[in-house]
Parts: structure tokens; sequence; C-alpha cells
């Protein structure tokens, strides 16, 4: 059974995006980070194509002995230009229906199949536990660059960050 620990990240991680995001205008949350990298938005689209690979990779894993996995790169996925270009509204209701799947594809998962492994292109085998431990640092990662965009974004247009940030 998945452990508590994963079952309340999966249930409330993306509860943190409502505070990234409060009052935050779309040009803010749509404006690109210095040097052009990655928009607020573009950070929460690419969480949300992120669940759809995991959830294809899980389903491999439990169907498949010990698949092997190709490294992920937007850059190289077709289906990227399109997420990217997203709504943030549009993102985030997808990325909720995705997370909803997800916790119904793992909640009730068995130990036996908790320990099925898929290899990561660059951590090695992996028992499904660890890919979902993988997916949850990923998600901070950009969780917490998303919000520093926003920071950023509110210092250029002169607007002060949300309480408690």
């Amino acid at each position: 059974m998945l452990s508590h620990c994963a079952s309340c990240r999966l249930s409330f991680q993306l509860d943190v995006v409502a505070t990234i995001l409060a009052d935050t205008p779309e040009t803010a949350i749509a404006a690109p980070g210095a040097g052009g990298s990655w928009s607020a938005r573009e950070h929460l689209a690419h969480l949300a194509r992120v669940h759809e690979i995991l959830l294809e990779r899980l389903r491999r894993i439990l169907r498949e002995d010990a698949p092997h996995f190709a490294a992920y790169d937007a850059r190289q996925d077709p289906d990227w230009p399109h997420w990217a270009a997203l709504p943030t509204r549009d993102v985030l209701t997808r990325m909720q229906a995705l997370r909803g799947e997800l916790l119904g594809l793992v909640r009730d998962l068995s130990e036996a199949q908790l320990s099925r492994q898929g290899t990561h292109p660059e951590l090695g085998r992996l028992p499904v536990s660890a890919w979902l431990e993988t997916f949850f640092l990923h998600e901070g990662h950009h969780l917490h660059v998303a919000w520093s965009r926003l920071a950023e974004a509110r210092r250029e247009s002169g607007r002060e960050t949300p309480a408690g940030a």
C-alpha cells in the first residue's frame, strides 16, 4: 500500500499553486524568466505534461517486466508546444484531473505492485515507490521555480510578493 507520506503529497502538494498564483495577473504568470527561460505558466504546463508521462510509465511498469525509459525532454516532445500554449486555467484544470488519475492509479497498489521496477534513464532501476519519490522532487523543483518567476515578474512590475512568501 502507498505510504502515508506519498499519499499526502499526492493529495496536497499541488495546493501550493493557489498560494503561488494568488492575485497574480495572467501577464505575470505568462512572462518569461530572465534570458527567455520558461514562465511560471510553462513550468506548470510542464508539470501537467509530466503527470501524463508518469502515468504512461507507471502503467507500463505495472504490465511489463522492468521496462526501460528514455529521458524526457520537452524540446523533443511533439505534444509540448500544445501544452506550452495552453492558458493557465486550462493547465491547472488538466493538471488537477491528471493528479486525480495518478492518485487513483497508485492509491490501492499492493506492496508487490509498488515493488515492480522500471529503469529510469539517470537513476537506474527503480520500484514504483521510488518513481513517485522522483516525481515529487521534480514537481517541487518546478513549483519553486514557478514561484521564483512570479516573484521576478512582480519585482519588475513594482508589485509586492504575496504575504508569507
